[in-house]
């Protein structure tokens, strides 16, 4: 994801025209690289449906990510 996308607007309309093609296509949108609550925040007005990034988990080894709690 765009680290910038908060303030760059050239990063917010390109992630605006991505998410709105893949909504139109029914498609579902997981957006990648969220490092911030306000990051999250701020990307929950672009249709996506989940997101992943150091926020939420750093990543994990496969035996390591059957131990988490799912929820």
């Amino acid at each position: 994801l765009f680290r910038s996308i908060e303030t760059n607007k050239t990063d917010q309309t390109i992630v605006s025209a991505m998410t709105a093609c893949a909504k139109n296509m029914n498609v579902h949108v997981c957006v990648e690289g969220i490092e911030t609550e306000s990051m999250a925040e701020f990307l929950r007005t672009y249709n996506a449906t989940s997101f992943q990034g150091y926020l939420y988990s750093k990543p994990v080894e496969m035996e390591d990510f059957k131990k988490l709690p799912l929820y």
